[in-house]
């Protein structure tokens, strides 16, 4: 019986957790590609720069696609940020580029992260 209350009482701690968090969404577009960042209200001042993979030229450049394993980040404080980048297809030195702008323009908006991340997909 005590398990059970314990498990319950962790059940609905976590789930209000995850129910009570908003986040805010800032997008728009800078140097020809759009951006996107993700701003959650209990913000641990740590801030998670998201760069996606390859992208075919023929998929439209300046567009984010949804990504809802973002939110397991969001989830936990951190601020999310991403870019299109300018172009589509090979791309590296472009997201590079757009990735660090859209860091700096994070910095400008919401103030210097005191730890910064970076992680992707391909």
């Amino acid at each position: 019986m005590k398990n059970l209350i314990f498990f319950t009482f962790l059940t609905v701690i976590c789930f209000t957790s995850l129910i009570g968090q908003t986040v805010k969404r800032d997008t728009g577009f800078l140097n020809g590609a759009a951006y996107e960042i993700l701003m959650p209200d209990n913000w641990n001042k740590k801030l998670v720069m998201y760069a996606h993979g390859y992208e075919s030229s023929a998929q439209p450049k300046a567009k984010l696609y949804k990504n809802d394993m973002l939110k397991v980040f969001t989830n936990k404080g951190f601020a999310v940020a991403r870019s299109s980048y300018n172009r589509t297809g090979w791309a590296q030195p472009e997201g590079v580029d757009a990735t660090e702008e859209t860091r700096e323009l994070f910095i400008k908006k919401y103030g210097k992260p005191d730890s910064t991340f970076m992680t992707g997909h391909s």
